[in-house]
């Protein structure tokens, strides 16, 4: 899944609030719920529509190691725990997005 995340720009996103993709592992389809916040975050850049994530060049991250080698940067220069990983960051808005669909349906 981080190697999609690393790629993945908002073109490939497409124009609504959901979307799709296939795991490179597994070639599960999975469906992705763009929440509100992260639309706008990735309307605000000017490389959304190119990639997500981008390197300090402007590029879009080469693989899903690359991504995870940014993510531990990050965790570095924030002085957090280094045993902060990209794996903790999808789990964690996995719930974030349950929670949230509960939320809606309660």
């Amino acid at each position: 899944m981080r190697a999609i995340i690393a790629r993945k720009g908002f073109r490939k996103v497409g124009g609504g609030r959901n979307s799709s993709l296939r795991t490179q592992k597994t070639k599960t389809l999975v469906e992705l719920l763009i929440m509100r916040p992260l639309k706008a975050s990735i309307d605000a850049t000017k490389t959304g529509n190119v990639a997500i994530l981008i390197t300090e060049s402007g590029k879009p991250l080469a693989s899903g190691a690359s991504f995870g080698n940014w993510v531990a940067k990050q965790v570095k220069e924030a002085g957090l725990p280094d045993t902060y990983r990209a794996h903790g960051l999808r789990k964690t808005g996995a719930t974030i997005a349950a929670e949230e669909a509960q939320a809606r349906t309660s």
